[in-house]
């Protein structure tokens, strides 16, 4: 038995998924199509992801203008999220100083970390920092446009491996129970 994990754009894993190059896919904004089943899917509420010392750390929700005040670290074009915020909101990345634009979560992370930026994504993106408490996750209200969801999607076209059905099951409930726990811990604070 061989396991193969490979990270790449959502964009990238459901291709991979189309040309029978991958068994299984977990990726941001899959949609479904006509040779590729989601089997579970769920949503990701747009956060301003701060330090918890950072001055909009104590708010319980803050508007996309608030954010903008601040310096914002953005992920890159490469993924869904910044797109969509970038066609409906486009004057967050604009106004004011230039943000941070960067295809590495970890960098990400670390400016939000040190306290010099904020960034907008979700709480899966920065769950392990939710759950150790180094950074907070405030939700974005005010939003035209749809959330983010995370999805597990497999080939419609040929039958899933055994250990891929067993890998796609625990995959998901991992994914379910971060997200569970990260929430609760939201929802405490």
């Amino acid at each position: 038995m061989r396991i193969d994990v490979e990270i790449a754009t959502p964009d990238d894993a459901v291709t991979a998924l189309r040309a029978d190059e991958a068994d299984i896919a977990l990726a941001f904004n899959m949609k479904p199509q006509r040779d590729v089943h989601v089997l579970w899917t769920d949503d990701l509420p747009l956060h301003c992801i701060a330090a918890p010392r950072h001055p909009i750390a104590g708010r319980k929700e803050v508007k996309l203008a608030t954010v903008r005040d601040h310096a914002i670290a953005v992920q890159s074009p490469a993924l869904a999220i910044r797109r969509i915020l970038e066609a409906h909101h486009g004057w967050i990345f604009s106004e004011n100083r230039p943000p941070v634009v960067t295809d590495s979560l970890q960098l990400l992370k670390q400016r939000v970390l040190s306290g010099s930026h904020v960034a907008l994504t979700s709480e899966l993106d920065t769950a392990q920092e939710l759950l150790d408490g180094t950074l907070v996750a405030i939700p974005v209200k005010g939003l035209t446009i749809g959330q983010q969801t995370i999805s597990l999607g497999i080939s419609a076209r040929r039958p899933l491996p055994l250990i891929a059905t067993k890998v796609a099951d625990l995959l998901a409930k991992d994914v379910v129970g971060i997200l569970s726990e990260v929430r609760a811990r939201e929802t405490k604070a």
